[in-house]
């Protein structure tokens, strides 16, 4: 799968690509003009790092095909602030070959990378919930045997049954606690939504304006 996202990226070179799974959302209020900036300030900069909140909730009521999704769903796991599914938006030459690691979590000249200051990775973990079950039991089917048995590649995805991946997200929510992103919004000051942002996720490098705390929630 890597090998094929690098093979449909070297087709736009030169220009600025990032892959998302089908549960990942890149959250931005001014991604053009970020990235505008970040040319003019670092001509030379070739990868932006976008780290990840894991969503797990508000549950209660059926998710809606049409409406926003952020508008829907705005519970997180409290402190996971997460460099680990962070993903990359680059403009690597393809003449760098696999520039990405497995998975597409790690890139080649990521200690040259900067973190973006007001974007990140909403990434639909436990939501909806429970109708992702289905999906999340049949990743570990379709990756080859030698992949898991032996090198572990995409141990995360190895469930015996659903009773194991329920008390996997019953583990993980006991762990870090769940945070509303709802509730860091409507503040005065920019550092008094600093503060709020820094109690959900735990990251001191997230800064960002009172309107963007707000994006769509």
């Amino acid at each position: 799968m890597d090998a094929e996202v690098v093979a449909q990226e070297s087709r736009f070179p030169g220009l600025w690509r990032i892959a998302l799974t089908t549960t990942e959302f890149l959250v931005h209020p001014n991604l053009v003009g970020e990235l505008q900036a970040k040319e003019f300030t670092e001509p030379k900069s070739l990868v932006m790092q976008f780290p990840a909140l894991r969503f797990i909730g508000d549950d209660t009521v059926q998710l809606q095909r049409f409406p926003a999704l952020l508008k829907q769903r705005s519970q997180v796991l409290q402190g996971e602030w997460t460099r680990v599914y962070s993903r990359y938006m680059h403009r690597l030459s393809p003449e760098l070959g696999m520039y990405y690691g497995l998975g597409r979590h790690g890139i080649r000249l990521s200690e040259n990378s900067t973190l973006s200051e007001r974007g990140f990775i909403a990434k639909w973990a436990y939501t909806p919930w429970p109708e992702s079950i289905d999906r999340k039991m049949q990743i570990g089917k379709r990756i080859p045997p030698d992949h898991l048995e032996k090198k572990r590649w995409g141990a995360q995805h190895d469930l015996k049954d659903v009773a194991e991946l329920q008390e996997r997200r019953r583990r993980e929510i006991a762990q870090y606690g769940v945070a509303d992103l709802r509730y860091t919004c409507g503040f005065t000051s920019r550092q008094q939504a600093i503060t709020a942002l820094y109690q959900v996720t735990g990251a001191n490098t997230f800064y960002r304006e009172e309107a963007d705390l707000c994006l769509a929630i």
